[in-house]
């Protein structure tokens, strides 16, 4: 359950990021807003007709049937299409990668496909935070590491409380509840796009925008430990 809370998190980075893209824009006419409307229609729909299938399966050429090299570059090709498609569509290329991911989870056609784009995988996930670190500044970091670590508090502790809520309300034990809510605490990497969004679109100024990278990253970093902290207290 919470898997498919933290997947449901994800998707609705596209209404959030249509309406940042509807807040950056100095005037709104039909023609641009209508292309982010249809594309949010579109993607949602592709996503229902995804997840309704239990599998979905690639008619490739016979050719391509026993080619898994060849496969590879069509599931690479996948990802980066949607990626730039919907970047294409003012969205995020992260999201289109991420449909794209998703579709190729679900085919019977590519099983083996994961295994082989492993290296892919690590390599990948690597620069991801590789390129966080890159951003935060050493400076800011330092001056503001109290007020940043008090927003982290704040978060792990509100998040947790409200979704162990959440959880005993669907009937859920408080022992597991409070341990579903530690697993969801923590802010999501996607926050992450929608603030470079925001500053590329010079809604947010170099102190927000550091802040909230801080802070993101922090609760990234520190979401194991209090998972850890939170498993040990309940499950003696």
């Amino acid at each position: 359950m919470t898997s498919g809370i933290l997947i449901l998190q994800d998707f609705l980075l596209v209404p959030m990021l249509l309406t940042i893209n509807f807040i950056g824009r100095e005037t709104l006419t039909l023609n641009k807003i209508l292309p982010l409307i249809i594309s949010t229609i579109g993607i949602t729909i592709l996503l229902g007709i995804v997840f309704t299938n239990k599998k979905i399966n690639f008619h490739f050429p016979n050719k391509l049937k026993d080619d898994h090299e060849a496969q590879v570059f069509v599931g690479l090709l996948l990802c980066f299409g949607f990626g730039w498609l919907t970047q294409i569509l003012h969205l995020s290329a992260a999201i289109g990668a991420l449909i794209g991911g998703i579709i190729i989870a679900k085919s019977n056609s590519t099983q083996w496909l994961e295994a082989k784009l492993i290296p892919f995988r690590v390599f990948f996930l690597s620069l991801f935070f590789l390129s966080i670190g890159l951003q935060i500044n050493g400076d800011f970091l330092t001056h503001h590491v109290g007020l940043i670590f008090l927003i982290v508090a704040i978060i792990l502790l509100v998040n947790s409380a409200i979704n162990a809520f959440v959880f005993r309300l669907l009937k859920v034990s408080w022992r597991n509840s409070i341990y579903a809510g530690a697993l969801l605490s923590q802010i999501g990497e996607f926050s992450l796009v929608l603030c470079i969004v925001a500053k590329t679109q010079n809604l947010v100024n170099d102190f927000w925008y550091q802040l909230t990278l801080n802070v993101v990253s922090a609760t990234m970093l520190l979401t194991a430990i209090w998972i850890n902290i939170i498993r040990k207290f309940i499950y003696k």
